[in-house]
C-alpha cells in the first residue's frame, strides 16, 4: 500500500469509524448549504424574474414632451422598441390626453392602443371587450359609464371640447354676423347663434367643438386608478377627432430591471436616445420591488448567518473531540514520522470530505427551499443560476476547514511518547 493509498484509508475510516458524528456533522452542513443556495437563488434569480413579474403593476416610467410641449410626434415612441433601447423594454403604450363632450357632459378622452395597452396593463378589469381598431368604439371607465347612465352596447356621442371652430373645417356664409372673422376665437360659454343653412357652423358650435361622432361603448373600464374617470378611444381615431394627426401626450413605458442599470439609469438612456422626451420613473413601483426583494434578501442573510456560526462551533466542537479520541492514533503516526503538515493535510482532507458530502446534498435542499419560496412570497418560480452551485460548494467546505483549525493546532501539538503511554 503507497502513501496515498493509506492516507485515503485512514480519512476514510476517521469519517466512517463514527458514523453519527459523522452524520452530524454532515446534517449541519447540509442545512447551511441549502440556506446559502436559496439566499444566492433569490438574491441572483429573483432580481431578473422580478422584472418581468412585477411588470404586470403598470409602467414603471413615464415619458412626456420635452420643453413644456403638449404634445410630441408619436414616431418617437417607435424607437423604444428597437436597437439598445428594446433591450430594456417589456412594453409601452401611448396616450393622446384631450377632453370630450359626451352626450353634452365634458369629460377626459384618452386615445390609446388597446393592443399595446393590454400587454403593459394587464390588470385592468373590463366588462365587455375591449374597442376594436377602426370599429368606432369607446371604453368608458366605470365612473363615467354610472355618471352618463350606459351600458355596453349603448351608443354615445363624442365631440371634441376645443372651444373653438378650426377655420380649415369650415365655411361660413350665413353667420358671420354672429361669429368672428377667424373662427377661433373662444365661445364663452355661448351656443353659436347659426342660420339654418349653415349646418357645419351649426354641427360645431352647438355641441361645442369640431365634428362630433357617434360611437358604440364596447365595455366599462375597472383599474381602481384615474382610467375609471375618463373615455378611452382608438389612438388613430382620438388623433383624426382632435386633429392632432401623429401626436401622443405621453407614453408609458414598462421597463425590465434586475440587470446591470437601475430605473433611472435607463431613463436616462432613452431620454439620450429619444432626445425631445422626458423620462420619470414611478418611484413607487421601483421602490415596492426594491424593499420587498430587500426585506427577503435580509431575512435570508440573517437566518444564514446565525445558522453558519452554529454549525462552525458545532463543527469545531465535534472535530475537537475527534483529535482527544484519536490521540494515540497522531501520536503513532507521529512516532514513525508523520510531519506537522501530514496531519494538518488529513485533517483538512476529512473536513472538506464532510463539507463536499454535506453541500451536495445542501444544494438540492437549496434549490426546493428557493422554489418554495418563489411560490409563496413571489407566486412565480425562482431560476437558478449556474454561479450558485460552485459558490455554495466553496462556502461550506470553507466553513468546514475553518472549523477545522482548532482541533489541527491541538493534534499539532500533542507528543507522541506520552500519547503512546496511554497518558
Amino acid at each position: 500500500m503507497n502513501n496515498r493509498q493509506m492516507f485515503l484509508t485512514i480519512v476514510h475510516k476517521a469519517l466512517l469509524g463514527k458514523k453519527m458524528r459523522f452524520a452530524i456533522a454532515v446534517s449541519s452542513i447540509v442545512l447551511v448549504a441549502g440556506l446559502i443556495s436559496a439566499l444566492l437563488s433569490v438574491s441572483l434569480g429573483i432580481k431578473a424574474r422580478f422584472g418581468s413579474e412585477f411588470r404586470r403593476f403598470g409602467a414603471n416610467v413615464v415619458l412626456y414632451p420635452k420643453g413644456g410641449e403638449r404634445v410630441m410626434n408619436e414616431s418617437l415612441t417607435r424607437k423604444l422598441s428597437s436597437g439598445e433601447l428594446g433591450r430594456y423594454l417589456y412594453g409601452y403604450v401611448p396616450f393622446l390626453n384631450e377632453q370630450g363632450v359626451v352626450n353634452g357632459k365634458t369629460m377626459p378622452v384618452i386615445g390609446t392602443d388597446f393592443r399595446l395597452a393590454r400587454r403593459v396593463n394587464p390588470w385592468w378589469k373590463v366588462s365587455g371587450s375591449y374597442p376594436d381598431e377602426g370599429a368606432g368604439e369607446v371604453l368608458l371607465g366605470i365612473d363615467v359609464a354610472e355618471r352618463l347612465g350606459v351600458r355596453v352596447g349603448d351608443r354615445v356621442r363624442l365631440n371634441p371640447n376645443t372651444g373653438s371652430v378650426p377655420a380649415s373645417s369650415v365655411e361660413c356664409k350665413g353667420c358671420h354676423s354672429v361669429l368672428p372673422e377667424n373662427h377661433n376665437r373662444r365661445l364663452e360659454g355661448r351656443l353659436a347663434e347659426v342660420k339654418s343653412n349653415c349646418m357645419s357652423c351649426h354641427q360645431a358650435h352647438s355641441l361645442g367643438g369640431g365634428s362630433s361622432v357617434e360611437m358604440r361603448v364596447s365595455g366599462i373600464l375597472s383599474t381602481g386608478g384615474d382610467e375609471d374617470g375618463h373615455i378611452l378611444t382608438d389612438l388613430s381615431r382620438a388623433q383624426s377627432l382632435f386633429n392632432k394627426p401623429g401626436a401622443v401626450s405621453q407614453v408609458h413605458a414598462s421597463v425590465l430591471t434586475g440587470g446591470e442599470l437601475s430605473l433611472e439609469d435607463i431613463s436616462r438612456v432613452i431620454e439620450s436616445k429619444l432626445g425631445d422626451v422626458q423620462a420619470t420613473p414611478v418611484s413607487r413601483i421601483a421602490r415596492a420591488e426594491d424593499n420587498l426583494l430587500g426585506k427577503v434578501q435580509l431575512l435570508l442573510t440573517l437566518v444564514t448567518l446565525i445558522v453558519l456560526s452554529t454549525t462552525g462551533l458545532t463543527l469545531a466542537s465535534m472535530m475537537t473531540a475527534s483529535v482527544m479520541e484519536r490521540g494515540r492514533e497522531i501520536g503513532l503516526m507521529k512516532a514513525i514520522g508523520a510531519t506537522h503538515r501530514a496531519i494538518a493535510i488529513l485533517f483538512l482532507a476529512e473536513a472538506a470530505s464532510m463539507g463536499l458530502t454535506g453541500g451536495g446534498i445542501g444544494l438540492l435542499l437549496g434549490f426546493l427551499m428557493s422554489q418554495l419560496i418563489g411560490e409563496s412570497v413571489f407566486a412565480t418560480a425562482i431560476p437558478t443560476p449556474p454561479v450558485v452551485f460552485p459558490l455554495t460548494i466553496l462556502s461550506v467546505i470553507t466553513l468546514a476547514v475553518l472549523s477545522s483549525v482548532p482541533s489541527i493546532k491541538r493534534a499539532m501539538s500533542i507528543d507522541p511518547a506520552t500519547s503512546l503511554r496511554g497518558e
